[in-house]
């Protein structure tokens, strides 16, 4: 994959090779979306210390690290003891991981592991996205989130240095097929290297557009490694399925960190869960792709691409309200098409390596 060093905005970028043939599978996962953005808070809970932590949307692997820590921190008043993580996606091994570093004593329980948790099928591009409706959410919410996002960065960045993680940087263009008011981020322009406003030749010939170095996390390597990262440091995992809260009171330890994403609608009644279906595709890897994409087609309808060490991630869709996991053949012939399109324009862009 591109390093730092060798993002160009000169060069030119060979055409993914978009053809039904070449995809290996299709899968679907549903986001966890509420329009006031994710939770993270403590309540009393039969006894026990409860610390909600879930509800990101389309950013999981985004925030995971930040949100890990703002959970963390609601136990400062605690003794380092034995706590449950229930859920194994990115949100409950990241905040396992956090408290295993604070001395805690962890055990987490799911009924699905990697490769089997909706983390598995994420885009994991380094973005918020999908995560608040702007008019739902107040100022304390958004400092919270900048702070998550922030603080995540900085480790994912720090993560880089270790190839087994699977984190590594990329070209990346968010194209637009009309000019655009590029609103500043409210995590920060900062976290995105060489950003720059692109149109044209520059971008593919779509009328504008943003190019910056963005960071890649390959959930196929990033899960497994935290999972080993947790082991090693004496955390175990516990195959269990929680129906209703008053089955977690007679987990061992006084201290519960709720990281059920989507499964917090049902065990804990939140009804503001809203699941946001997403399905995406992986192609046959092409190892001369070194960048990624994403054009936005209106509030439903996009389109992005990412390079992961085996596959070529295709996706995607935002279906608000659908908590289907069938696969839609639909979406996905309209997926590919629209990649051909994109294929084809970046094959006439005329940028010569």
């Amino acid at each position: 994959m591109m390093r730092a060093e060798g993002l160009s905005l000169s060069k030119s970028y060979d055409p993914v090779n978009i053809d039904p043939a070449r995809v290996v599978k299709t899968l679907t996962g549903l986001r966890p979306y509420r329009p006031t953005g994710y939770v993270v808070r403590r309540e009393e809970f039969a006894g026990k210390a409860l610390v909600h932590n879930y509800g990101h949307g389309g950013c999981g692997v985004t925030l995971s690290w930040g949100c890990a820590e703002q959970a963390v921190k609601l136990l400062s008043d605690r003794q380092a003891g034995s706590v449950a993580v229930i859920g194994a996606g990115v949100i409950g091994l990241t905040t396992a991981r956090v408290l295993l570093q604070n001395g805690w004593s962890v055990r987490v329980y799911a009924d699905q592991f990697s490769p089997d948790t909706t983390s598995d099928v994420a885009g994991a591009l380094w973005f918020p996205v999908t995560l608040y409706e702007e008019q739902s959410v107040s100022a304390t919410f958004l400092t919270m989130f900048r702070e998550a996002a922030r603080k995540s960065y900085a480790v994912f960045r720090e993560l880089m240095a270790k190839s087994r993680y699977g984190v590594y940087p990329m070209c990346f263009f968010e194209l637009a097929e009309q000019k655009q008011d590029w609103p500043e981020r409210v995590e920060g322009n900062d976290l995105y290297t060489y950003y720059s406003r692109v149109s044209g030749d520059m971008a593919f010939n779509y009328p504008d557009g943003l190019s910056y170095e963005a960071m890649m996390i390959d959930p196929s390597l990033f899960l497994p490694a935290l999972m080993d990262d947790i082991r090693d440091a004496g955390g175990q995992f516990i195959p269990k399925f929680f129906r209703k809260p008053g089955e977690l009171i007679a987990l061992e330890g006084d201290i519960i960190l709720n990281c059920t994403g989507y499964g917090a609608r049902g065990l804990f009644g939140d009804e503001e869960m809203i699941p946001v279906r997403g399905q995406l595709s992986l192609l046959e890897g092409q190892p001369e792709i070194d960048y990624g994409y994403a054009l936005g087609r209106g509030q439903s309808e996009y389109l992005y691409m990412f390079p992961r060490r085996d596959h070529l991630v295709l996706g995607g869709t935002k279906d608000i309200g659908n908590d289907s996991l069938a696969i839609d053949e639909t979406d996905r012939t309209r997926m590919l098409a629209g990649h051909k399109e994109i294929a084809s324009r970046i094959a006439a862009s005329g940028r010569k390596k």
